[in-house]
């Protein structure tokens, strides 16, 4: 991307607000359905909002069943997209598939620094 150029949109299939559907996950991906989906009554569903803007909110299930949440943005970068969390700024989470009705996720692999 040239400078000056705006950042890729995030797609609308993308945009909800996401519930973990954590019986479907499947070697090392995460399930999300929309949040209004009914799914199994479970202990604790991670949720994940993400806006056109690009933000996103993250509300995750604390050790204490106290709920937490955590800022972030959402990230297009030409074909890929990423999830970036907390304070690092580092992706959390890549986007593997979308469409309207399932967003999957998988953790995103911590990148290799290269020393001088």
């Amino acid at each position: 991307m040239a400078e000056g150029d705006p950042e890729p949109a995030v797609p609308p299939e993308v945009v909800n607000r996401w519930k973990h559907s954590f019986e479907e996950d499947e070697d090392g991906v995460e399930v999300y359905r929309p949040a209004d989906q009914e799914l199994p009554l479970a202990r604790g569903r991670q949720v994940i909002e993400i806006h056109a803007d690009g933000s996103v909110v993250r509300h995750d299930v604390g050790a204490t069943d106290i709920p937490q949440t955590v800022e972030g943005r959402c990230v297009v970068d030409e074909d890929d997209i990423h999830i970036m969390s907390g304070a690092d700024d580092a992706p959390d989470r890549d986007v593997v598939f979308y469409d309207e009705n399932t967003l999957k996720l998988k953790r995103s692999s911590p990148k290799s620094t290269r020393s001088g």
